[in-house]
């Protein structure tokens, strides 16, 4: 099936590694390169894109404040790019406190993002000096963007029981291990998170997870299991790119998530591709 509206993509990245030091992007030699707003809007083709939300891209952490100037200066001529959600040091008072400085001068930031997956410890978000700085977010009314691996699913549930008037947002339907074909126990924990009203789900990075070659009948369970669990009113599709081209191009993935949706409703294509984002992001 075709979209016959543009698509709101809250999930995308841009980077130049000679200008910032991406640690990470040294084990994926296909994407380390620069990707910037003109190789993303060549991309998209033949879809159209009319609004994107920028995601930290995990530079390193002493540059991160340079991460969103830098972003900051490439908005200056995509007037589609139109919301932020920089890192920040949420375990670190003193040096949370300047991120938050900094990005209160900045109205399109709307949220935070401190990658949690790969810390070892399982309930790494319920430490003190996270949940302290947690708080600090709920504070300025801004989100928290959950990126955790399976095994971080009931803490990352619990953190958001903690907190029942901040919204977060969890990236990637958490990292299920599609490779493997696994449901189990990401289906469970993923469902218990649901019940939380003020958690919201991406539908993302699902074919990276998958590794290469994939298949819609590889993803559809799982995107039905998000779906099933956090109803038309709290999933949104998200793109993930550069980083999705590990296993994907743009309109491979736009494409699979549309027939894998292909019995919802029109309201509800309007929802996933668009509706949700422009509501949750607050892009008007």
């Amino acid at each position: 099936m075709a979209l016959d509206f543009p698509i709101v993509d809250p999930h995308v990245h841009f980077w130049d590694p000679a200008h910032l030091r991406y640690p990470w992007l040294d084990g994926y030699p296909e994407i380390n390169r620069p990707f910037l707003i003109g190789d993303y809007i060549a991309a998209c083709r033949p879809y159209a894109v009319d609004a994107l939300v920028y995601l930290q891209s995990d530079c390193l952490p002493e540059q991160h404040l340079d991460e969103l100037r830098w972003v900051q200066a490439l908005s200056e001529s995509e007037p589609r790019l139109r919301a932020f959600v920089p890192w920040a040091p949420l375990e670190e008072p003193a040096a949370l406190e300047e991120s938050l400085r900094v990005a209160a001068g900045e109205p399109r930031v709307r949220g935070v993002r401190r990658i949690v997956q790969l810390e070892a410890d399982p309930s790494f978000c319920l430490r003190p000096g996270f949940l302290a700085g947690i708080a600090k977010l709920e504070e300025r009314a801004l989100h928290f963007e959950l990126t955790v691996n399976p095994a971080q699913l009931p803490s990352a549930a619990e953190l958001a029981r903690r907190f029942p008037n901040m919204r977060f947002l969890l990236d990637h339907i958490g990292n299920p291990d599609i490779r493997s074909n696994s449901m189990e126990p990401w289906a469970t924990d993923l469902r218990a998170m649901a019940m939380m009203p003020n958690v919201w789900c991406k539908i993302s990075s699902l074919p990276v997870n998958a590794g290469r070659p994939w298949t819609v009948g590889m993803l559809k369970p799982y995107i039905d299991t998000v779906i099933a669990a956090f109803g038309w009113e709290r999933v949104m599709f998200a793109g993930d790119w550069p980083n999705l081209l590990r296993a994907a191009s743009f309109a491979e993935w736009v494409d699979a998530i549309d027939r894998a949706t292909g019995r919802a409703t029109p309201a509800q294509r309007r929802r996933l591709f668009r509706e949700n984002a422009l509501s949750f992001y607050r892009l008007g």
